[in-house]
């Protein structure tokens, strides 16, 4: 792919548009939710070619296949030249999903506000609008038309200054903001974009992580950076059976950081929690007691299924070495990072407030983070009314479960609570698990 391809779509899609007038309109747009998977429907890739062969009704049966299995939105390319899409496979997909109540994205290079109309009129319920191929005003105007018909959009970035645009556009709370992660003159995924690029996100809008998302775990990454909906094409298209991989999409993006053992530096530590189910494991990249390097942490990491979440624990999370981590697939921890981190104090509820809204997860430490000390359960309470906060500090496998049943947080988080002599215990680490886990299923 040429490294204008994003030019060469907006030209073909200027000629597709030359010809239209205006059509009637469509049916009423049914909402999307702001969390959950867009599955996509697409005959070809650019990046690895042809995908599918079906005719239209196939694809209707594989889109009404992802929205069985919990989709909460279909997406249908409808670019000939190189996607092999058509508005005929639109038309049919949102008639078949409409009595599912399974809204419909018209996913293509939009330049004109009639093809906005024309996506309205085939059945959509929204759009996309790629910032980077139009300019300021006619992505405003496109915008505006989404926004008299009642249509989402779903305003796509590929870096800071996409999103920069893209923060002045009205009424963004009524749409979605995609961050697209791949690089269109190479075709590979940068891993680091949907990191780099979470902070820079309107507060107010969805927010959809694009491209390169292909299990549970990628999901979980995900929504851990604070992206609340994952749209996801190529690794559906593949398969056969779709159903299950957005089923397992769909649970990795809801699922929280429930338990998290913290501090580990050995390869039987990892072991330990793995074979207890832990669903995070933290690596220490400060100086601690427990402190790892960073190559120390990848080669430790790399004993992980994909079902478990690595956690980089920084207390400022804002330098390069925190950005290395994030590009070897680290989850950030740590003030300024993906899992921002509260020191338990007076004004434990202030400083929560100030947080990006978009960081739903928050861990809340006890006043002298690694002494094993509490939080003060009066102001953890407050917290958790209105984020999901997970809970460290002083807890151990014979406090936990008292400690859930009080504080109600989303997860737990502990280190020195599982330890024997200076070293992980596996027994600890397994009663700590079990006890939590019980504590916050039954919780759920």
């Amino acid at each position: 792919m040429p490294a204008d391809f994003l030019t060469a779509m907006a030209a073909h899609s200027r000629q597709r548009a030359a010809g239209l007038v205006v059509p009637l309109v469509g049916p009423k747009p049914l909402p999307i939710p702001h969390a959950g998977v867009i599955a996509e429907v697409k005959r070809v890739s650019p990046s690895v070619g042809t995908l599918s062969e079906d005719g239209t009704e196939a694809l209707v049966q594989r889109a009404v296949a992802y929205a069985d299995a919990g989709a909460v939105a279909v997406s249908v390319l409808t670019e000939p030249t190189r996607f092999g899409g058509s508005l005929e496979h639109l038309r049919a997909i949102a008639a078949a999903l409409r009595p599912l109540g399974v809204p419909v994205l018209r996913k293509d290079f939009l330049v004109d506000p009639r093809q906005v109309h024309e996506a309205h009129a085939a059945g959509a319920s929204g759009v996309l609008l790629v910032a980077r191929i139009v300019d300021d005003t006619t992505l405003l105007t496109l915008l505006e038309t989404a926004d008299r018909l009642g249509l989402f959009c779903l305003i796509e970035a590929f870096d800071a200054d996409d999103l920069q645009r893209i923060a002045r556009l009205p009424h963004l709370e009524r749409h979605l903001v995609g961050v697209n992660s791949r690089d269109l003159a190479t075709l590979q995924v940068d891993p680091t974009r949907l990191g780099r690029l979470a902070p820079l996100l309107p507060r107010c809008a969805g927010r959809v992580a694009e491209s390169g998302l292909h299990t549970a775990g990628d999901a979980r990454r995900a929504g851990a950076l604070g992206y609340g909906l994952a749209l996801v094409g190529t690794a559906l298209m593949r398969s056969e059976d779709p159903g299950p991989t957005v089923a397992a999409l769909t649970t990795g993006l809801a699922r929280p950081v429930r338990i998290k053992i913290c501090g580990l530096q050995r390869p039987e530590d990892v072991d330990a929690a793995v074979a207890a189910g832990a669903d995070a494991v933290g690596f220490v990249l400060v100086p601690s007691s427990r402190q790892v390097t960073l190559d120390q942490a990848v080669a430790l990491a790399a004993r992980l299924p994909d079902e478990v979440l690595p956690v980089a624990v920084f207390r400022d999370a804002r330098g390069e070495l925190a950005e290395r981590a994030r590009a070897r697939g680290f989850v950030v921890q740590g003030e300024g990072g993906d899992l921002p981190v509260l020191v338990d104090g007076p004004d434990l509820e202030h400083r929560a407030s100030q947080l990006d809204r978009a960081q739903r997860v928050v861990l809340v430490d006890g006043p002298a983070p690694g002494s094993g000390r509490p939080a003060v359960p009066g102001r953890v309470a407050e917290v958790s009314r209105h984020r999901a906060v997970v809970l460290a500090g002083g807890l151990t496998p014979t406090n936990v479960a008292a400690a859930v049943e009080e504080l109600r947080p989303a997860g737990v988080d502990v280190s020195s609570g599982v330890e024997h002599a200076g070293h992980k215990s596996p027994e600890l680490i397994h009663a700590f698990v079990h006890a939590a886990r019980a504590a916050l299923e039954h919780l759920s």
